[in-house]
């Protein structure tokens, strides 16, 4: 169990200094970017992009900090994460031969598989709120400010989009005996709802919507989430999470 901590903790440092890295130019090219937003607008290419750059058009730099930090980075580093931690935590086991030896540990199923569903979760969302911290002192280095409160309550609205992808991956892990294939599914999907999302006649029926420039503009605007968008998120993880339980009593080596 140390080992596992030890791990989890490594992956949370690492995702937050990837996230961070990208997060402080990005604020810092603002002032640039505001002065050829009009440009950019003119220049887009497709009706996707002309929409999210009129949302930052009108909302300033709280609508260009929530596109870069949560649409852009946390949104696309997310999926790849929650790929790379949901699909070894019983997949990989299975693959390397060493399930058994875990399924003799003395605790029960359940709580073996909560406590590895846990670890992958504060992974993935721990970076999201400890980078969504420094974004009120960064954009004050620009001469700007954003309220921490509503800028949390997007960390919130991300890691639960994140966790539903995460979940299920987490499930497809449960049922799975090579974590590369629950990766690979993962990882496709989340790069045709994101093609999708770029397509004007099929963005509608794309996941990405669920946590796109505007939502993250709303929420932050109104300083409360959405209950449309973030039950139906909850349920999934919870139902994944509750299939995932049921699937893992019954896995055998």
């Amino acid at each position: 169990m140390r080992r596992e901590l030890r791990l989890t903790l490594g992956a949370t440092l690492a995702i937050s200094l990837v996230i961070e890295i990208l997060l402080v130019p990005a604020i810092l090219f603002w002032p640039r970017f505001e002065d050829k937003l009009e440009v950019l607008s003119s220049l887009a290419p497709i009706q996707v992009l002309k929409d999210q750059l009129s949302y930052i058009e009108q909302t300033g730099v709280a609508g260009y900090v929530l596109a870069q930090h949560f649409f852009k980075v946390c949104s696309s580093l997310g999926v790849l994460a929650a790929a790379l931690l949901a699909a070894p935590a019983v997949a990989g086991h299975a693959m390397r031969g060493t399930l058994e030896l875990v399924l003799a540990r003395p605790i029960s199923r359940p709580r073996m598989l909560l406590e590895r569903w846990l670890l992958g979760a504060f992974a993935l969302c721990a970076p999201v709120f400890l980078t969504t911290l420094t974004i009120p002192p960064l954009v004050e280095r620009v001469g700007e400010s954003l309220d921490q409160v509503p800028l949390a309550l997007c960390a919130l609205h991300q890691t639960l989009f994140l966790l539903a992808i995460y979940s299920l991956g987490f499930l497809g892990s449960c049922l799975s005996r090579n974590p590369w294939l629950v990766a690979g599914a993962v990882l496709f999907g989340g790069l045709l709802q994101f093609a999708l999302y770029m397509v004007e006649t099929a963005t509608q029926w794309s996941l990405f919507r669920l946590s796109d420039v505007p939502t993250y503009i709303d929420v932050y605007q109104r300083g409360a989430l959405d209950p449309k968008l973030w039950i139906p998120m909850a349920a999934t993880s919870l139902i994944s999470l509750g299939l995932s339980l049921v699937a893992f009593a019954r896995r055998v080596p």
